[in-house]
């Protein structure tokens, strides 16, 4: 009888053992995260830059070529508005000169470089059939068309407020005063873009910083996604840098 309970007692302890090693592997939620979703991240971004270059082989082989080095990074934009199409940041950090533009490509393998060609942004939305119903769609429209459609011959940014202009360091008092009166002057004026309704359409004041001048674009939103802008340089030789 002893030898009996004996064999029962171990038969339990297996079965314990199993259980714990069966929950510890299975539960805890300080186990190591599974790599399946690293390997698919990097599978999706491995083949976007793979369908990028080629799209742009034919038409622009020196920014596809761009797209195969390690040091460029692809970030994708955030435009809910926009189906058929993703657009894409390309930032090349070769050396000395480190390149970066916008490019858009389609579900079908289509490519149109985006930055300085306010025309292709507005062939991509066509082709998208974007159809604009509320002011925030109008302002996201709105906004992505000035980062994605600006030239990066000069140091250009958008700005919500004179808040975020970066000012150079160390002004002299000729740059001080043309520093304060700007303030002075635009201050109140400089905000978020906002779209307000117009004939078949939006109107949006958006503020940006392109070379030293402190520019405002006027853009007209069409219901349909089209972008037209009339941009007025309202001060220039801003003491800011010119680049990064």
């Amino acid at each position: 009888m002893a030898g009996l309970a004996h064999r029962h007692r171990l038969a339990a302890s297996l079965v314990a053992t199993a259980l714990l090693a069966l929950t510890t592997g299975c539960g805890s939620g300080d186990s190591e995260p599974s790599a399946s979703s690293t390997t698919s991240t990097t599978t999706k971004e491995t083949d976007v830059r793979s369908r990028l270059a080629t799209a742009l082989a034919t038409t622009d082989p020196t920014r596809a070529a761009l797209l195969e080095q390690s040091t460029t990074s692809l970030s994708p934009l955030d435009a809910p508005w926009l189906t058929g199409w993703r657009i894409i940041d390309v930032n090349s950090d070769t050396v000395p000169h480190p390149q970066r533009f916008f490019v858009a490509l389609a579900e079908d393998d289509r490519a149109l470089l985006l930055s300085g060609a306010p025309d292709a942004f507005n062939e991509m939305v066509a082709d998208a059939a974007v159809s604009l119903d509320t002011p925030e769609k109008a302002t996201a429209v709105a906004e992505t068309f000035l980062d994605a459609t600006r030239s990066f011959s000069t140091y250009s940014y958008r700005i919500n407020s004179l808040d975020e202009v970066k000012w150079r360091s160390g002004l002299n008092e000729s740059g001080t005063k043309l520093r304060d009166s700007t303030v002075a002057s635009y201050g109140a004026q400089v905000t978020a873009p906002t779209a307000s309704a117009a004939a078949d359409g939006w109107t949006v004041t958006a503020w940006a910083v392109e070379g030293t001048d402190l520019v405002r674009h006027a853009l007209t939103i069409a219901s349909d996604g089209a972008v037209s802008d009339k941009p007025v340089t309202v001060v220039a030789g801003l003491p800011v840098p010119v680049s990064l």
